[in-house]
């Protein structure tokens, strides 16, 4: 065997019987691949002089995936929402790392990530999730490929599960009729009201602030969500997307909802002063929430999703999700020929493919469906009492949009 050249690297067998090569990097660094054969340091040889030739840093054998991804999430905590780390800590930890850890990150193959999924669908993981593994992968490893310490992002190659599409869900008039029937006197009556008619996620109703809505209770500003991680206080965070931020125009059953939530927080607020021998401990924290708990912190969204099922059952209904009032909203706004480009808006949508969700329970709908779900509400029992309440919604989209209430309303119908 001829002698290497200088950069070629070298292998040889130390006092243990071990083989071992020693590679030449830019900069006057060395590193010193190991293995028990000679074939195996030849290959690990050539893999890091390769490595070397592209300009990229050698990637130890010992740097397992586990380790890196321990780094990475390091890494990332400071640039994501509390809440995010979270999810993405523990997709790590109880998932991840069991299966995948050991692995070398160089050694890292679509064909393992493809198999860790296929193992966690057999596990009974949900669609859904084994989705998001496969994301937090696939970031985690473009980072590692930026940082150079890989060759390509692996996960690249490997083909998301698919998720099934819900379908949407609406209350019809009749239920909810009768879901603000049995809600009536219920401490979060004018809660479930307020979602009806406005379409707010429920975190961005328990954030919102008197502060967010205006003097004529016409329209609030969304502009906030709760937050609650497990194990940490809660938090008022911004929105996912610019698209969260928003103005949103009331229907007269949401104004009035809002002004009767303003007499019970007041209520609230009179109960937690409590006397005692005199002596008056006032136990209310201010925090200006419109629909805060008996305390004045904000209400936990768990609770509120308890007392919606039992109001549903109530009221005979079949277990609608609270999120269901949002999707109601939208799907009356759209079959009142709102338009898109407005429930967009209100509902704080990012992504236009929303709008084809609401599709196949649009078609069957009649064009009066906003003025029969206006119907069921008290406020708009009077006659053309709905028709009015839309109308402000359409003219308070317009001012919105052109800031101006001459504006042409064009397919706000």
């Amino acid at each position: 065997m001829t002698k290497r050249g200088n950069g070629e690297g070298s292998i040889y067998q130390d006092g243990r019987g071990l083989w071992r090569a020693t590679v030449s990097l830019p900069g006057g660094k060395r590193k010193y691949p190991s293995g028990r054969t000679r074939q195996d340091v030849a290959r690990k040889l050539a893999a890091a002089l390769t490595h070397a030739d592209k300009g990229l840093p050698f990637t130890p054998e010992r740097l397992t995936t586990g380790a890196y991804l321990h780094q990475w999430l390091r890494d990332v905590q400071p640039t994501v929402k509390p809440k995010t780390y979270a999810s993405y800590e523990q997709l790590v930890r109880v998932h991840i790392l069991p299966a995948l850890g050991p692995t070398p990150l160089a050694r890292l193959q679509a064909a393992d990530i493809k198999r860790f999924l296929t193992d966690r669908e057999q596990a009974g993981l949900s669609p859904r999730t084994r989705q998001y593994l496969l994301a937090v992968l696939h970031m985690a490893l473009r980072t590692a490929r930026e940082s150079e310490l890989i060759a390509r992002n692996v996960a690249e190659l490997v083909k998301a599960p698919r998720v099934p599409q819900h379908e949407i869900q609406p209350l019809d008039e009749r239920d909810v009729a009768a879901l603000l029937d049995a809600s009536r006197g219920h401490r979060f009556e004018h809660l479930f009201a307020f979602l009806l008619g406005s379409g707010l996620r429920l975190g961005e109703a328990l954030a919102l602030r008197w502060a967010d809505v205006d003097r004529g209770h016409a329209s609030i500003n969304v502009a906030h969500t709760l937050e609650r991680v497990s194990g940490k206080p809660w938090r008022i965070a911004e929105p996912k997307s610019a698209s969260g931020r928003r103005v949103v125009p009331l229907i007269g059953p949401a104004a009035s909802s809002l002004r009767a939530q303003r007499t019970r927080v007041a209520d609230l607020r009179m109960a937690a002063r409590q006397g005692s021998g005199g002596d008056v401990v006032d136990t209310w924290t201010d925090h200006d929430l419109v629909f805060p708990s008996a305390n004045g912190n904000p209400l936990n969204a768990t609770n509120v999703y308890h007392e919606f099922q039992k109001v549903c059952a109530r009221a005979g209904l079949r277990k609608y999700r609270v999120h269901d009032l949002r999707h109601s909203t939208a799907t009356y706004l759209l079959a009142a020929r709102v338009d898109p480009r407005v429930v967009m808006a209100v509902m704080g949508w990012s992504q236009a493919s929303m709008l084809k969700r609401y599709q196949h329970v649009l078609d069957p709908m009649l064009k009066d469906a906003a003025a029969r779900l206006e119907a069921v509400f008290p406020a708009a029992s009077a006659p053309g009492g709905a028709r009015r309440a839309w109308r402000a919604v359409r003219v308070a989209a317009r001012v919105a949009a052109h800031g101006n209430e001459r504006a042409p309303l064009g397919g706000l119908g």
